[in-house]
C-alpha cells in the first residue's frame, strides 16, 4: 500500500460523467477536484484484481450503522462527532496510469503512513469487508448513502482507460 494522487482529469470527468460522490476538495474558489492524499489498495473485486485510491479524510461523520464505511486512524472529535481516517465509501477505482505516488516527508503524514503500514493487513481486510457488503448491497437494489458507485466507475475506467 501506499499514498497516491489522482490525476485531476481522471477525477473531473468521474465527477462531471459519472458520479458525483467522489470525494473532491471543495475550496473559496470553488471545486478542486484533486485528491492529495488516498491510499491505494489492490484487491480483488468481482473477481478481477483492482486498483481502488481511498481518500483519507479528516471528518468522516460518525455513525454505528456505517462503521463498515470507514477505517478510522486517528482520534475523534467528540463535539462534532467526526473521525479522521480512510473513507472507504468514497473509494475511486484506478489504474497505474491514473496517479502518482505520493512521498511523505512531513506530520502528520508520517504518523498517518506509519499507523497504516502497522495495520495494513486489517484495514485491507475491512476493506474486504466493505466491497462484499457493497456488492451484497447493490444486488439487493440498496446502497450505502453518499457512496460512490463502484461499478459504474469501473465500467467508465475500463472503456476509457
Amino acid at each position: 500500500m501506499k499514498f497516491v494522487r489522482v490525476d485531476r482529469k481522471y477525477i473531473s470527468q468521474v465527477y462531471e460523467k459519472v458520479d458525483k460522490e467522489i470525494m473532491i476538495n471543495h475550496t473559496d474558489t470553488g471545486i478542486e477536484k484533486d485528491r492529495l492524499n488516498a491510499l491505494l489498495v489492490r484487491i480483488k473485486y468481482k473477481g478481477k484484481n483492482r486498483e481502488f485510491a481511498i481518500p483519507l479524510s479528516h471528518a468522516i461523520k460518525m455513525n454505528k450503522n456505517h462503521k463498515l464505511t470507514y477505517y478510522p486512524l486517528d482520534s475523534l472529535d467528540i463535539e462534532k462527532k467526526t473521525v479522521g481516517g480512510l473513507y472507504f465509501k468514497k473509494c475511486l477505482p484506478v489504474n497505474c496510469k491514473l496517479y502518482t505516488e505520493t512521498i511523505i516527508t512531513k506530520e502528520p503524514f508520517l504518523s498517518i503512513y506509519r499507523t497504516v503500514q502497522e495495520k495494513e493487513n486489517d484495514i485491507i481486510k475491512r476493506f474486504r469487508t466493505y466491497l462484499e457488503e457493497f456488492s451484497a448491497k447493490l444486488k439487493a437494489g440498496k446502497s450505502f448513502s453518499f457512496s460512490t458507485s463502484i461499478d459504474k466507475i469501473l465500467t467508465f475506467l475500463d472503456e476509457n482507460y
